[in-house]
């Protein structure tokens, strides 16, 4: 017996199981459909290579070539994950291999009966041969006489009889020989099919909803660390207030936009966007400008020294621009940066 072995992600199957654990036997489901998606796909593979190898229909190939369409035995289940794609292993009729036409009956035909059996090779010519009507599947085939092989020194076992029926190799053989091939590329196929069914059955059955305190949450705890790192103050926009001498303020801003940025085995990247300010007084000097580059400076290195995951709240932070302002009151300066999370 001939299998193709399919390797799936240890990680993507991980987070399968975590992403449908609320589904009854979600795991089981997505895999069965993935596996038959992909076996489907493999017996398409299949039937286009066998036809490279040797001349037969993609007709003839469909119909003796089963896969998960072709019935429950070949199908993966939850309780059985593999599917199957199965072969007859007894040798083709060689009618199947001709290139002439076939006679609606037995007989010698009027021109010698011509056959090719390789894909890519020679047509030959079987001078001696004739047609029968085969006992079993009543189909006219070509044969030829015990005593013609014999004299030929054929050493294969001959049919009992006067004559032998003549077969070209089996299905399964041909199978053998282009199922490593066609098993190139299908652990990729296999693991967006498992991908793909399952978001099918998310969106079929969706997990618990909430009431989205989880994501306010999320997003409250990571303001609070990045504030909590810098000594910031929060405020719902970064407004600096009139600074005393010696002053320096650092203000995070609540309100920021928010977008996806990935999804990935069904989850979300969101990513978040904040800004920060910092402002002192400075004197109304040409070194007011420096004095501001400055903090500015002092502002980036203090919210990427440490932890680029502030204690695990987010994935990580990304530097989205900065720039120094000099406000209408000319003793202050400030530094302001925005940031995503």
């Amino acid at each position: 017996m001939s299998a193709i072995t399919i390797e799936i992600n240890a990680a993507q199957l991980a987070d399968v199981r975590e992403r449908l654990a609320h589904i009854k036997n979600g795991t089981e489901r997505a895999m069965a459909r993935a596996l038959n998606r992909t076996a489907s796909k493999a017996k398409t593979a299949a039937s286009r290579a066998v036809r490279d190898q040797v001349n037969l229909s993609a007709a003839y190939v469909r119909q003796n070539l089963d896969g998960p369409a072709d019935g429950w035995a070949f199908k993966a289940t939850i309780g059985r994950l593999s599917a199957r794609l199965s072969t007859p292993k007894r040798g083709i009729l060689l009618r199947n291999f001709v290139t002439n036409a076939v006679p609606p009956g037995p007989g010698r035909p009027p021109v010698p009966i011509r056959v090719k059996v390789k894909a890519a090779g020679a047509t030959e010519v079987l001078s001696s041969g004739f047609y029968i009507r085969t006992k079993t599947s009543n189909a006219i085939t070509p044969a030829v006489s015990n005593d013609v092989l014999r004299s030929l020194g054929m050493k294969q076992k001959l049919d009992s009889g006067p004559y032998t029926v003549l077969h070209g190799p089996s299905l399964s053989q041909v199978f053998t020989d282009v199922k490593d091939d066609i098993s190139d590329g299908m652990s990729a196929l296999l693991a967006a099919n498992l991908q793909h069914e399952m978001e099918w059955l998310l969106n079929k059955y969706p997990p618990p909803a909430d009431d989205g305190a989880e994501r306010r949450m999320n997003r409250e705890t990571i303001l609070a660390a990045l504030a909590a790192r810098l000594s910031a103050k929060r405020a719902p926009w970064p407004e600096i207030p009139k600074l005393t001498p010696g002053q320096v303020l650092t203000v995070v801003a609540e309100e920021g936009s928010e977008r996806v940025i990935a999804r990935e085995y069904g989850i979300a990247t969101v990513e978040m966007e904040t800004e920060i300010r910092r402002a002192a007084r400075t004197a109304n000097d040409a070194a007011r400008a420096t004095a501001a580059n400055l903090l500015l400076d002092q502002l980036v290195t203090e919210t990427y020294s440490a932890d680029p995951t502030l204690g695990g709240t987010c994935l990580g932070m990304r530097y989205a621009e900065g720039d120094t302002i000099f406000p209408s009151r000319r003793d202050r300066l400030g530094g302001r940066r925005r940031a995503c999370l």
